[in-house]
């Protein structure tokens, strides 16, 4: 397809008119007939409901890479609103624990930490525990939500924040809380450049400052968690953790990066076997992943082997070929679908982690006929509360017991 090809008015209108009369009058109708019949369903062993799913991600993403995403407001924008129930504002990380490899990409693309928002998840609903200091040895899910870093929020009535909600309720212990973080998100030509490769990462940075640092959580009792794009941010926060070696900021006590999109370069796309192409029919984000819209909008004034040789943009990337990239890592939990398109990017991920940290460390999950950001969908059963009643519920327990020891 052609991407943004209907931004412009009065194509625009068209297209949304031809949108809102076929899909209710002609291809929801479609849809709703074919899944009625196995064959037809993207795969067999799929549910009626599995398969209508689908069929409307796909229809919403393909429209949205049409006419162009909604705007967003920039965290100095968005200063200016009513703050809603569980938001609070976050103060830049200080610039002196910008460093290395990522403080010389902030300097070329001309990004710097900014103050940003987050929202405030507790099991009991307590308008108290929004933004109070750590009790001891209470315990944190720190999230980055989806949305291929140029949409999503993870606002508490938005699709995004099922899945911290959800593991908060089902997978951690009694006393903790979950923190979530509307970090910055990209934008590249059409349309304006906006916040390249760091600013995500500065924010995430920010955000652990102020769990560790302004609240007193022990960064034992952190652990780091994201879906999708929040996921490779996920990933990336705890690699700068580890690299750096901050003494104000150790890492996390845990990571659980959900269906991390770890191959911004796509450097898989070429290979006739590869997930991209097998599970073209049974995921949605191809157009994420093929417009190129993402890793122009991280790029930004950062040359384009960047996005192929850097593990800041690609920590799968095939043309990677050194070891010992992701050294110290916290005890890891990786979970994917077999059905999404970046599947064979995460297998890559797992590998490497396995390498350099042990089987022992790094622990992958991979639902055979689950799709991409399941735990954001309540339908998606019976993997949903597979992951969440057993899988990372386990995981998060024998992690903070080993951490509390």
């Amino acid at each position: 397809m052609t991407y943004f090809a209907f931004r412009h008015q009065p194509f625009k209108a068209l297209y949304v008119v031809y949108t809102a009369i076929t899909v209710p009058l002609i291809r929801a109708p479609y849809w709703c007939i074919s899944s009625l019949i196995p064959y037809f369903r993207p795969r067999r062993t799929w549910s009626f409901s599995r398969s209508i799913l689908l069929c409307w991600l796909k229809t919403s993403y393909n429209f949205s890479f049409a006419v162009g995403f909604l705007p967003f407001r920039s965290p100095r924008q968005r200063q200016s609103l009513n703050v809603h129930l569980g938001e609070v504002w976050v103060d830049e990380v200080p610039k002196d624990l910008i460093r290395g490899k990522v403080a010389e990409a902030a300097m070329i693309n001309q990004v710097s930490p900014e103050p940003i928002s987050g929202y405030w998840f507790s099991k009991t609903g307590d308008a108290t525990d929004v933004g109070r200091r750590a009790l001891p040895d209470e315990k944190v899910l720190y999230y980055f939500h989806g949305g291929g870093y140029i949409s999503g929020s993870v606002s508490p009535n938005s699709l995004y924040s099922e899945a911290p909600k959800g593991m908060l309720e089902q997978s951690f212990p009694s006393n903790a809380r979950a923190f979530g973080l509307e970090y910055r998100l990209t934008r590249a030509a059409p349309f304006d450049p906006y916040a390249p490769f760091p600013a995500a990462l500065l924010d995430a940075l920010s955000g652990y400052y102020y769990l560790v640092t302004t609240l007193g959580f022990a960064p034992k009792n952190v652990i780091v968690s994201g879906d999708s794009a929040g996921g490779h941010l996920a990933v990336s926060l705890v690699r700068y953790l580890c690299l750096e070696d901050l003494t104000e900021l150790p890492p996390p006590g845990g990571l659980i990066p959900l269906h991390p999109t770890v191959d911004w370069a796509l450097t898989d796309a070429h290979i006739t076997s590869s997930s991209m192409e097998r599970n073209y029919h049974t995921d949605y984000v191809d157009p994420f992943a093929r417009s190129g819209y993402t890793k122009r909008g991280l790029l930004g004034s950062l040359p384009e082997e960047f996005a192929y040789t850097s593990l800041w943009i690609s920590p799968a990337s095939l043309r990677i070929q050194e070891t010992g990239l992701f050294p110290n890592f916290p005890p890891t939990l990786i979970i994917a679908g077999g059905a999404e398109q970046t599947l064979d990017a995460m297998r890559v991920l797992h590998t490497r982690l396995v390498e350099d940290n042990g089987t022992e460390i790094i622990t992958y999950i991979e639902y055979p006929d689950a799709i991409h950001d399941f735990m954001c969908f309540a339908s998606h059963e019976p993997e949903r509360s597979k992951a969440l009643d057993h899988d990372i519920r386990t995981w998060v327990h024998l992690v903070y017991n080993c951490n509390t020891q």
